[in-house]
């Protein structure tokens, strides 16, 4: 690509998703504690070619198990252990013209040791893989109280993942509006208490507003003094330089050429993305999980997603660059018309929680088709969304709504919604 954001070092490389089955983030119950392991969850993604200008990430390979079966001939089959099966019968069922069989005296037998017998060394038993479940989780809270709510699902989520790593934070910042314009002070601090519980390393929280504006709105959020209290860092996005970016393509994406985003979302750092609820009037159709990648790519590669007449599928195409560890959407307010900075607003008092961005957009269009949304866009089935066709299409999360398990600690919600996916 040209500008700035030029990488000098080309390479290719065959890149493949990152994917975890750790599984902890599997409940059993629904009392706000960390539940046994039930069963490993995956999300299976097909590997793009990908040209890449710098780092190269090596993708995840399957191991196969094979085994080794012993057969036994069948003429010894029946025998017993010691004996010859093709040895002819005793004379005395007249079957054979063999002279009698010399027997041992008794009490030669009592002091002759028994017939020597090969024992067959046991094969080690086969290995197995784990059972893998189909379906990818979403978590949903009901919450009046948004602290507690975020506690009691990050517990419940878990949040190993962070053990000794770095993190990087996602916020929505698209502007100096309030909630659920952009993600709620409380849901950062909230989460990086989180983080450190869990024994994070370094955190940074990385934003571009866009437009150029990226300085302005978060010195008018106060954002630097957010952060400075949380001793946590603020990075710009607009501001990194060109070797602070890293590029990937992969065949029929929509962007010209490649596609740079900042090197934080390609390295080992863990990912955690923080969006709202809400429609997007402007041509987006919604903003959650998917359409919050807009705000990673270069200010001056926008301006071609704006004019595309694709916004939605142009945004799931960036999601190919990356994987997040954990996105957590507060649903408690929403704007179920207008947005993405005012709207018509609703409140489900909900938090949302699941790896998978395209099964967690999908529960979010249902929570805007239960709260009465009469965005034109939103009336559609849900998996023909573009963000959401898009994002399927490239294996970046679920291909269907038979695919997403809700695990809800309330279970009309949970039938409310279900319902929705159902129909679609």
């Amino acid at each position: 690509m040209s500008g700035t954001y030029a990488i000098e070092k080309q390479e290719c490389a065959a890149v493949s998703k990152k994917t975890k089955t750790d599984g902890s983030d599997q409940p059993s119950r629904l009392d706000g504690q960390r539940p046994e392991q039930q069963e490993a969850t995956s999300k299976t993604k097909q590997p793009s070619a990908v040209s890449r200008r710098t780092v190269v990430t090596v993708g995840a390979g399957a191991v196969a198990a094979s085994v080794l079966a012993a057969c036994t001939p069948d003429s010894q089959l029946g025998a017993e252990p010691g004996t010859n099966s093709s040895a002819p019968p005793d004379s005395r069922g007249g079957a054979s013209q063999q002279p009698p069989e010399r027997r041992t005296p008794p009490e030669q037998r009592e002091t002759q040791p028994p017939p020597e017998t090969r024992e067959t060394p046991e094969e080690p038993p086969p290995r197995r893989e784990p059972p893998v479940s189909a379906k990818s989780k979403v978590y949903i809270v009901k919450a009046a109280d948004r602290v507690a709510g975020l506690n009691q699902m990050m517990t419940w989520f878990g949040m190993d993942f962070a053990q000794g790593r770095d993190v990087l934070i996602k916020p929505n910042l698209v502007s100096n509006d309030p909630y659920p314009a952009i993600t709620h002070n409380d849901t950062i601090r909230t989460v990086v208490a989180q983080l450190r519980k869990a024994g994070c390393k370094d955190i940074v929280l990385g934003e571009s507003a866009g437009l150029g504006r990226t300085t302005q709105v978060l010195t008018e959020l106060k954002t630097q003094a957010l952060c400075d209290s949380l001793n946590i860092k603020l990075t710009n996005f607009d501001d990194l330089s060109s070797e602070h970016w890293e590029s990937f393509s992969f065949d029929g994406m929509f962007w010209e050429g490649e596609l740079a985003i900042p090197k934080l979302f390609r390295g080992d750092h863990a990912v955690v993305l923080l969006p709202n609820c809400k429609t997007h009037n402007l041509g987006g159709h919604f903003t959650m999980s998917l359409k919050l990648a807009v705000g990673i790519t270069p200010v001056p590669r926008r301006s071609a997603l704006h004019s595309s007449g694709n916004i939605p599928g142009w945004s799931a195409d960036i999601n190919a660059g990356f994987e997040p560890d954990l996105v957590l959407m507060d649903a408690l307010s929403c704007f179920v018309d207008g947005g993405p900075t005012r709207g018509t607003l609703a409140h489900p008092g909900l938090i949302v929680a699941s790896k998978d961005r395209v099964a967690l957009d999908a529960v979010g269009v249902a929570i805007l088709k239960a709260h009465k949304s009469t965005a034109a866009p939103i009336q559609k089935k849900i998996f023909e969304h573009g963000q959401i066709a898009r994002a399927a299409e490239l294996k970046i999360g679920v291909t269907s709504a038979d695919q997403i398990e809700l695990v809800c600690d309330d279970e009309a919600t949970r039938k409310q919604l279900q319902s929705i996916l159902d129909v679609g």
